[in-house]
């Protein structure tokens, strides 16, 4: 049976209108549309058809459909986000992690970065939605217990801390979680990936791999750390602990 390929654009061409990330829910029923100022989320049925769900910019302001807004490009603009199946998070490349609820826009937290010069470089939900990882430039990533009750306000979150010999800052390249929500990987620059249960983060990476082997071959040590590539091999490797 032949199926014909069906593609849906979401959002509006605007030349003067900069995407600066898309997210997508675990469950793959919802994408976020994030711009410098403000975000869309959008909900996909499995023919494709599309429907906004909620608008809100980088104010406390949210509604069912988009409203004018202004882009201004600053440390404190929307910079990278990930979509669980009821949160939205959105991290400024500094200073904060914006919390919304994915169904109704409407701000949770804003989570303030210590220190707030911090770089965003990746961060990414838990397929449960219970953790939130957020990973920077200097090396550190904290992850948040989210929880399904919207409650971010709760415990501190749990910092992750790679430097080399104690003083060199590697930046985190990327973070990936197996599909039970139970084992957590992270890349950093040096092309190293470790991996932990998500249930035991105090006592640190069980696994660690250097230039991990992708497609039969070992990686190269060049700046291509990214678990897009290395965390399905190395989560399925862990899975067997």
């Amino acid at each position: 049976m032949h199926v014909r390929n069906r593609i849906r654009v979401l959002g509006t061409p605007n030349p003067g209108y900069t995407y600066q990330a898309t997210a997508i829910s675990a469950d793959c029923k919802k994408v976020a549309l994030v711009s410098l100022a403000d975000f869309v989320i959008h909900e996909v049925t499995s023919t494709f058809e599309s429907q906004i769900v909620c608008w809100g910019d980088n104010t406390k302001r949210f509604a069912p459909q988009p409203k004018i807004t202004v882009e201004q490009k600053s440390a404190t603009s929307y910079h990278i986000a990930a979509l669980s199946n009821r949160v939205l998070a959105i991290a400024s490349q500094e200073a904060f992690v914006d919390i919304r609820n994915a169904g109704t826009g409407e701000r949770i937290n804003l989570l303030r970065l210590d220190p707030s010069d911090l770089i965003c470089r990746t961060i990414d939900f838990s397929p449960d939605g219970q953790h939130l990882a957020v990973g920077f430039e200097n090396g550190d990533v904290l992850i948040f217990q989210a929880g399904l009750l919207f409650d971010f306000a709760g415990e501190s979150p749990i910092r992750l801390r790679y430097k080399e010999g104690g003083f060199h800052k590697i930046p985190v390249v990327s973070v990936a979680f197996s599909h039970d929500s139970s084992l957590m990987a992270i890349c950093t620059k040096d092309n190293v990936v470790r991996c932990y249960r998500l249930d035991h983060l105090s006592d640190g990476f069980f696994e660690e791999y250097v230039e991990p082997a992708t497609y039969g071959k070992r990686g190269s040590p060049a700046d291509i750390s990214d678990l897009a590539l290395y965390g399905p091999f190395c989560l399925a490797t862990c899975a067997l602990y």
